[in-house]
């Protein structure tokens, strides 16, 4: 079997690290950045502070903050991270424990802390990939990608008018790439802001996604999302084919599109009696098979 893992990141790494910051050796950290997170704050911060800045600089080895939250993952990563957490109990019950393939793909917030606590997983799955299978029983060393950044993603509510475009590209076309190859496509929707989650579950449904999974904060075990006959109806898809990259409104009337209903459910936009499928319409047309 080959399996790919698409892992939304948040930034429970850096809340976690807050409940014993005291414990933790940060010598050399900036002190505006010791300070916050000895205070609990530094996973809150919000996304236009300027030490989101800071925070990504810091994403690099050798950094003490970084190396730091490296030895802290290592120690328990379970406990650590939600979202290997949610690995953790996953591969753990996988009734597969040696792969063909085994690839994790992490996709933070864009801002500098989801960065950070993308870069610290990415960083403990390199150095420490077969320790963590050792400890779900999986003797498959797994390929861990760079992060992958959408644009926009939990930075502000304007996240939703070009996000999506930069959603589609990045993240339904490798599920749908990766179908096509053969693999199993999980994704573990866990961690990061609960609105862009959701529209990352839909779209995982929507490119068929093999399993989407959740640890559920009360019960603290893995719920497997059911998955829902979602679709993009094949009368829209072959409407908005029609539309292409734009064409007049009076000649879709006259072909028999219904333009008005395309509009409503915002799918595309009428500029001047022009009409063109909105941006991330387009892409995911773009990337969906035709029949």
């Amino acid at each position: 079997m080959k399996l790919a893992i698409l892992n939304t990141v948040g930034t429970s790494i850096l809340s976690n690290m807050e409940r014993t910051a005291k414990n933790l050796n940060l010598t050399g950290t900036p002190e505006e950045v010791r300070k916050m997170l000895e205070e609990g704050k530094l996973s809150r911060l919000s996304p236009d502070d300027p030490l989101q800045d800071k925070i990504e600089h810091m994403t690099h080895r050798g950094d003490p903050l970084f190396e730091a939250a490296v030895d802290f993952v290592r120690k328990d990563p379970g406990r650590a991270s939600a979202e290997l957490n949610a690995l953790i109990s996953f591969l753990s019950d996988f009734p597969y424990k040696q792969f063909e393939e085994l690839e994790i793909y992490l996709y933070p917030t864009d801002t500098g802390t989801g960065k950070f606590c993308a870069g610290v997983i990415h960083e403990y799955l390199t150095r420490h990939g077969d320790e963590f299978m050792r400890k779900v029983g999986i003797s498959t060393r797994p390929s861990i990608p760079e992060p992958i950044v959408i644009k926009g993603l939990g930075r502000n509510i304007d996240w939703f008018s070009e996000g999506l475009i930069e959603l589609v590209d990045k993240f339904a076309r490798l599920i749908i790439n990766k179908t096509r190859n053969g693999y199993k496509v999980v994704v573990n929707a866990t961690a990061g802001f609960k609105p862009e989650t959701t529209y990352i579950a839909l779209i995982a449904q929507l490119t068929g996604a093999w399993k989407i999974i959740y640890m559920h904060e009360t019960f603290h075990r893995i719920v497997e999302l059911p998955k829902l006959p979602l679709t993009i109806q094949d009368r829209y898809i072959e409407e908005l084919r029609k539309i292409g990259q734009g064409t007049p409104l009076n000649a879709l009337q006259q072909m028999g599109v219904n333009v008005n209903d395309l509009i409503e459910r915002g799918l595309v936009t009428n500029k001047e009696g022009f009409i063109k499928p909105r941006e991330w319409i387009q892409k995911l047309l773009d990337i969906l098979p035709t029949t």
